[in-house]
C-alpha cells in the first residue's frame, strides 16, 4: 500500500502493491505479480520485486513452474540491479539452449551441491 508501512513498521516503497492493513495480509513489500502461462493455460513463470520485513533490501525473484504443477518450483533471487541483470541473461540464454543440455547442466549442479554441502545431504536422509 503506497506510503504505508509493512507489519515490521518499515515505510513501504513507492512499487508496493501489498495491502498490509489485511490480518492475512503479506508481511513483505510486493510489486505484484507478472504471471506468465504455458499454452495450456498453466502457470509457468511468474517475476516480482519485493522486500521481505526481515531483509534489508529489496529482491527480484524469478520463479518457473514444472508443467506438472508439482509444489516444488525452480527460482532465483537477486538484491541488486546487477544481479537482476544476470538473472535475465542466464534466462535468455536457457531458451535457445537444447533440453538435454539444460537437464545435464541441471545434473552437475545437484552433483556440485552434494560435494559442497555433504551435511546437508546426510540432514535430508
Amino acid at each position: 500500500m503506497k506510503g504505508g508501512t509493512n507489519k515490521d513498521r518499515r515505510p513501504c516503497p513507492d512499487w508496493c502493491t501489498a495491502d498490509h492493513q489485511d490480518p492475512g495480509g503479506s508481511w513483505s513489500c510486493d510489486s505484484g505479480h507478472n504471471w506468465i502461462r504455458n499454452r495450456d493455460g498453466q502457470l509457468a513463470a511468474e517475476a516480482t520485486v519485493s522486500w521481505d520485513a526481515f531483509e534489508h533490501r529489496p529482491a527480484v525473484t524469478a520463479y518457473l513452474f514444472p508443467r506438472d504443477a508439482k509444489p516444488d518450483v525452480g527460482s532465483g533471487f537477486a538484491h541488486s540491479r546487477y544481479e537482476a541483470e544476470q538473472m535475465a541473461r542466464l534466462i535468455d540464454y536457457a531458451a535457445d539452449v537444447p533440453k538435454g543440455v539444460l537437464r545435464q547442466l541441471a545434473a552437475d549442479v545437484r552433483e556440485s551441491a552434494a560435494v559442497a554441502y555433504p551435511q546437508d545431504e546426510a540432514e535430508a536422509s
